[in-house]
């Protein structure tokens, strides 16, 4: 700009002295301008002299010799010095030029000797090189060398083969390259170019272009496979670029393509096939493509990309972002946008990013205000941890997450709640599931000791209610449940500390402890209205769980001295079973007993087999009269022992042991849907009906 000023200026008028000499002759003749002093308006002084002949113009050839020196200063121009030399007219013209610094404000420019010839044809050949230093955007460029070289007459050309480009540091945007040396080729004719009928033209490539630098404190790397340009239309391309930001801790980012224009406040474009990593955080990014601007020297990208676990196999299934905004300013990174699971469109987390390029330290908040699960939604659709642990989830999570990050490594931490959850689990339904889980390590899915889960009800084929369960997620995806207690008839069910592993498949041990169980109270939950009894029952009821559901390994329940007394009063102990037969369920019908032992093994929801040991004395029979009326009486007052198997499936036993006294259990899922959990009093046939025989 300082240079294009001067030479406008000095166009404006000069006054100018000089010697000429005139020879003409009949042949010919010629004029010589031996000394010139010129002086511009603005300044600029010109002077044509020194030991040659000066400038001669020969007619009627028409041609035109230059011998001599010519000195420009002033007026805002350099000083300049030129010694040209021409042997004859219209032989070559061939010179070098001395050129002092430029300066214009904090930009300067320093030329190596300018050497040129004039050959045939009015062309000319320049070449030299060019050392600037100076403001670039919101930095600077020092000693940048670029060698130059072109001919012109009718139109110019310079850099029709590959020159290599270098400087010692570059700065812009926060960021500092150190010294480096490119290959710039032509991508057409030259470099720049233009031709008497056209337009300037022309076209730069870099190949394979590697910088190396510091971006805020961390060190920076860029590699890509070209770098293009193009003067008709000013902007950039190139592909397969590569940036790595980081020592120790390497952030990574690639694209396929990138691709920029540039504008009077800096420069904008687009990118695609965008792939990174945020140094330790084990998150995947990639197909990320969007748009960015270098404006003010700020940089603004707004893109759409995945975001996956780089853990294998993956505790999450990988997410999108469709409103991801990030900003460069000051040497800070923000960042923020909303993942969102890909086939349904259920917004998962939003995410708020900040990155200081100074301190290499960062954070990530991820905001969860609600994910619900229902029918649309599922959690074996967001992570395969779940699977084969819970199903059928109906309720919502909140909470908040937060990952931290610097020199030292990355920090993860978070809070997540749910209240009054339903879900189905291998050992049954679940309903009513509320709590609250504390991470210590959020990427590790480790939590504080101590974390608490209440639980409305649990279903197993025997429901438990409001259940209390404290546990601790530890590292890969095991939890040790600390313990678990239900207040259960009258006593306590405790659930025994124990570690599940959910990183593989395999059985899952729960051992449960009954104190203090009232019989009578027991009966009367599970609805045996042909069942009465008193005692009180402690026990252990060892469990296991895999995938194909739960069973009980050696379970045993134990009544505490001095025992009890059972009642069964039911439609088989008034069938015709001899006089042995109806002794035992006389007996049963009022037993004072001081022994009474379950033992529960199989599986919930296949074959399972009850034993029972069970020794008393009946306090109530009905004589039968006779000679043999006075034997079994007498036999009534031994001590009697029951040796009792039940085999069947568990959930079964107790759905028919209910059914004794209230067949509907059993009617109602055989019948037409529409008649199903009908009320009681509801009249299924029409009253005449009823009376056919």
């Amino acid at each position: 700009d300082a240079l294009a000023g001067a030479v406008a200026r000095a166009a404006r008028g000069a006054n100018a002295t000089a010697t000429i000499r005139l020879v003409n002759g009949r042949s010919g003749g010629a004029v010589r301008v031996g000394r010139l002093n010129a002086v511009s308006g603005s300044g600029v002084r010109v002077a044509l002299g020194g030991a040659g002949d000066g400038f001669i113009y020969y007619w009627p050839a028409g041609m035109t010799r230059l011998d001599g020196n010519i000195a420009v200063s002033g007026g805002g121009l350099p000083e300049m010095r030129a010694s040209l030399s021409q042997s004859r007219g219209g032989a070559p013209i061939s010179g070098v030029a001395q050129v002092q610094p430029m300066r214009a404000g904090q930009a300067s420019l320093r030329l190596a000797p300018v050497r040129f010839t004039a050959g045939g044809g009015g062309t000319t050949e320049v070449r030299t090189t060019a050392l600037i230093n100076g403001p670039l955007g919101d930095g600077r460029v020092t000693d940048l060398v670029v060698p130059i070289s072109g001919r012109f007459g009718g139109g110019f050309a310079f850099g029709e083969d590959c020159t290599p480009v270098a400087f010692r540091s570059l700065e812009v945007a926060g960021l500092r390259l150190g010294a480096t040396r490119l290959p710039l080729c032509p991508t057409g004719r030259a470099l720049l170019w233009k031709t008497p009928a056209g337009g300037i033209q022309g076209g730069a490539e870099i190949r394979t272009p590697r910088l190396a630098g510091q971006l805020g404190g961390s060190p920076i790397t860029m590699a890509a496979d070209h770098l293009r340009f193009n003067v008709a239309d000013p902007g950039f391309t190139s592909a397969n670029v590569a940036v790595r930001l980081g020592s120790d801790a390497v952030h990574r980012l690639d694209f396929g393509s990138l691709s920029g224009g540039f504008t009077s406040g800096g420069a904008v474009g687009t990118f695609s096939g965008g792939l990174g990593k945020i140094a330790n955080v084990p998150l995947l990014l990639s197909d990320a493509s969007g748009k960015w601007s270098v404006l003010g020297g700020d940089l603004t990208v707004d893109n759409t990309m995945t975001v996956a676990d780089e853990q294998d196999p993956a505790r999450f299934y990988p997410l999108v972002t469709n409103d991801f905004h990030l900003t460069l300013i000051d040497s800070v990174i923000e960042a923020t946008g909303w993942l969102i699971d890909p086939q349904t469109g259920t917004r998962v987390t939003q995410a708020d990013i900040t990155h200081s390029l100074d301190s290499g330290a960062g954070n990530a908040v991820l905001d969860v205000p609600g994910i619900t699960f229902g029918p649309d939604y599922q959690p074996d659709e967001l992570t395969r941890l779940t699977t084969g642990v819970v199903a059928l989830v109906n309720g919502t999570v909140t909470g908040r997450g937060e990952i931290a990050w610097n020199a030292e490594g990355v920090t993860s931490t978070g809070s997540f709640s749910t209240t009054d959850m339903d879900l189905a689990a291998t050992f049954g339904p679940v309903e009513g599931l509320t709590t609250t889980i504390n991470f210590t390590d959020l990427l590790g899915i480790v939590s504080a000791p101590g974390q608490v889960a209440e639980v409305d009800l649990i279903r197993t084929g025997i429901d438990v209610f409001d259940g209390v369960i404290r546990y601790q997620l530890l590292p890969d995806l095991r939890v040790r449940v600390e313990s678990g207690r239900w207040p259960f008839a009258g006593g306590e069910l405790i659930l025994e500390e124990t570690i599940l592993d959910f990183s593989k498949p395999a059985p899952r041990n729960l051992t449960f402890r009954v104190v203090g169980l009232d019989s009578a109270r027991f009966v009367e939950i599970m609805e045996f209205s042909n069942i009465s009894a008193t005692g009180i029952f402690d026990g252990v009821v060892p469990m296991i769980f895999d995938e194909r559901g739960g069973q009980i390994d050696g379970g045993r329940l134990e009544a505490r001295p001095p025992g009890g007394t059972l009642s069964y009063i039911g439609a088989v102990s008034d069938q015709d079973l001899g006089a042995y037969g109806k002794l035992a369920f006389d007996a049963l019908k009022s037993l004072r007993y001081d022994r009474f032992i379950i033992a529960l093994d199989g599986e919930l929801a296949g074959e399972f087999l009850t034993q029972i040991e069970l020794d008393g004395i009946a306090t109530n029979t009905e004589p039968l009269g006779g000679i043999a009326g006075a034997i079994v009486g007498q036999i009534a007052k031994i001590p009697l022992e029951f040796n009792i198997s039940i085999r069947g499936p568990f959930r079964s036993l107790i759905a028919t042991a209910r059914s004794l006294e209230d067949p509907s259990l059993l009617i109602q899922p055989v019948l037409p849907e529409g008649l199903q959990d009908l009320p009681a009093e509801t009249t299924v046939q029409p009253e005449e009906s009823e009376t056919v025989q």
